[in-house]
């Protein structure tokens, strides 16, 4: 039980957080999506995964610096007895796929040279 509410809890932050970061000024320009929300154990802290279309690094330096703003956000739209703390980190999933991709490409290039 306690699982299925950590999950329900990591996709309504997703949705919010989602729609609340449209409010920021600095990131109108940036096309910026969030990809994951894992919650703690005890969820009192929720890591946010983003990705951009530009600089990813800056969005992400910028969403460390409004994360009081955006954790007041939640706490505003959302009926929580506790609101969790929020660190953003870029995605890295996506980049990792490729590389997988491109190693098993180069694998069955190799493989279709040997016979």
């Amino acid at each position: 039980m306690r699982e299925r509410r950590k999950q329900r809890l990591e996709k309504l932050l997703l949705e919010q957080i989602s729609s609340d970061i449209q409010s920021i000024y600095e990131l109108t320009d940036m096309m910026v999506s969030v990809t994951r929300v894992r919650l703690s154990n005890d969820l009192s802290s929720a890591r946010i995964y983003i990705t951009a279309l530009e600089d990813v690094e800056e969005a992400v330096e910028i969403l460390k610096q409004k994360a009081g703003y955006l954790r007041k956000l939640l706490a505003t739209n959302l009926n929580l007895r506790y609101t969790p703390r929020l660190s953003f980190f870029k995605d890295e999933e996506e980049e990792r796929a490729k590389r997988v991709d491109e190693i098993l490409r180069k694998l069955r290039e190799e493989k279709g040279d040997s016979q």
